[in-house]
């Protein structure tokens, strides 16, 4: 993810290109005032995957209205 001073950018790491250099793709973007951080620690509908250890640094990121005009969810993890 990348913030920048008017939106929030959900990347995906590429295979290097010709060049060596690392590739990112843009996945989904939004207004950064358009976006919603909740804690999981409260939720218990997590799949499996996410509860394995313990849901720890968890928070579930909502984009109210992405770059298609749609509401998105994605559980996401915090170093």
């Amino acid at each position: 993810m990348y913030l920048s001073e008017d939106n929030i950018h959900n990347f995906r790491k590429n295979a290097p290109d010709a060049t060596g250099d690392e590739c990112y793709e843009v996945i989904d973007y939004c207004p950064r005032n358009l976006v919603q951080m909740t804690s999981t620690e409260e939720m218990t509908c997590l799949p499996v995957k996410f509860t394995s250890d313990g849901g720890r640094n968890l928070v579930l990121l909502t984009m109210l209205e992405n770059h298609e005009k749609k509401t998105v969810e994605m559980v996401r993890h915090c170093a």
